[in-house]
This record gives structure tokens, sequence and C-alpha cells, in this order.
């Protein structure tokens, strides 16, 4: 299955950090980005200094949210790094809990300190409907929550999930999708964050690098994403 970012002057100027903070999904995502990155480069660490000169960045994550969390602080520079590429508009893309640590805090095992790069809470899913489990684990569908200009998720799709938590955005402008979640309190489905954006930056809770061809095309999308490093000077 061959996908690819638009072939433009700009696509082998693409370079791609993939942040290392040691979890399950880091091999997996790279070679889903090898598969869509259509020449650019893609490297694998820690170093602030490749963060610096990213073009695109991508923080991976499986496990717990606080293990995640201190290795990214255990990092030395790598939090200030990110934050700058934030400030700067670099597109940066969180998968499953790398998308957590963009919260404010975490509650697993107790309170942990997000980025708190898009405000909320990542709590436990809530008690599942009989005959469902947590962790929730499959294929569920993804809907858009409102307007999708950069067209990342504008319509629905299917995808891969894998968690026990979920991102509670309290700023709801910023969630960007929602799947369907059945629950022992409700006779309907209540929808829960599937991806939130917040101007270049991107969090999803599934995993696009398990989901076929739309997980992608979709990271093939968040490459096509316009990144000041790839602006042309004055």
């Amino acid at each position: 299955m061959t996908v690819s970012v638009s072939a433009d002057a700009d696509a082998a100027a693409r370079r791609i950090c993939l942040v290392d903070l040691e979890s399950g999904n880091l091999h997996s995502v790279s070679r889903a980005l090898d598969a869509v990155a259509a020449g650019a480069s893609v490297a694998r660490g820690r170093d602030p200094g490749e963060v610096a000169r990213a073009t695109h960045i991508v923080i991976p994550g499986v496990g717990a949210f606080p293990a995640l969390a201190s290795r990214l602080r255990a990092a030395d520079g790598l939090e200030d790094a990110l934050a700058d590429a934030r400030a700067r508009g670099v597109p940066i893309l969180g998968i499953c809990v790398g998308m957590q640590l963009l919260a404010s805090v975490g509650r697993e095992h107790g309170d942990t300190p997000g980025l708190d790069w898009i405000q909320g809470e990542v709590a436990p899913l809530p008690a599942p409907a009989a005959g469902l489990k947590v962790p929730h684990m499959g294929w569920s569908e993804t809907r858009p929550a409102g307007d999708d200009a950069g067209g990342m998720l504008a319509k629905s799709e299917w995808f891969y999930f894998a968690h026990s938590f979920h991102f509670d955005a309290r700023d709801r402008s910023a969630v960007a999708a929602t799947f369907a979640w059945r629950g022992q309190d409700a006779d309907s489905e209540t929808p829960l964050v599937a991806a939130v954006a917040d101007g270049a930056v991107w969090g999803v809770q599934f995993h696009p690098e398990k989901s076929a061809r739309a997980g992608l095309e979709f990271l093939a999308r968040f490459l096509a994403l316009p990144s000041p490093s790839l602006s042309p000077s004055p």
C-alpha cells in the first residue's frame, strides 16, 4: 500500500522529528511515516536540536501517562523546544498517549501535569455498556465535530483505537472529531474525543499507523500541512 504527500517542491525538504519517548508504537509510527514521507527525512530521538530543525513533529505514545510525561521532562530542553516549535506554528501531531500529553493534567495513577496546550484532563473511560470492555480496542468511526478547514478529518472515517483513558476537553472548540461510546448510564451513545486541534497542533486518540489506508492518508495530510520552515525566504 502506497500513500504519499503531494509531489511538490517541498516534499524532499520536509524534516520530520519523531519524538522518542520509549513507547511501544514508535517503530510502527516510523514505518508508517516512511511510507508516506515522499523522500522526506525522518529523525527519531529526543534531541532538542532535531525538534528545532523539524518541519513536522510527531509525538507517539502507548502506555501510562505518567511514564511518558516523565520521559519527556527528563530529556533536557525537550519540553522548551516543543513549546518553541508550537509558538512558531510548526505542525505537531500527538498520537494516543502522545495526544493525551497535550492536556492540562492526566488522572492515571494520580495527577500528572500535561503540557497544557489544550485545556482538559485525561480521565478513565466511562464504564461501558454490558458486553463491552475497557480498554477500548478495535475499529470505531470518527465523526467531524465542526468545521475542518484544513481537511484533516473533514469526513467520517474508521480508525483503530486502543486505550483505557480519554481526553475530556474543557475547550470544546478544540475538539476536531469524536467517536461514539456506549456507557452504562445512558440509553444512547456518548460522543467522546477522537481528535483535538489548536492551530498547527493536532492530537488523535486513534492509531493512524494501525488504521490501514485511512491512517496513512491521515498521516499524509498531516505532512502536507504548511510549515514555517518550508516557507520561501522574503
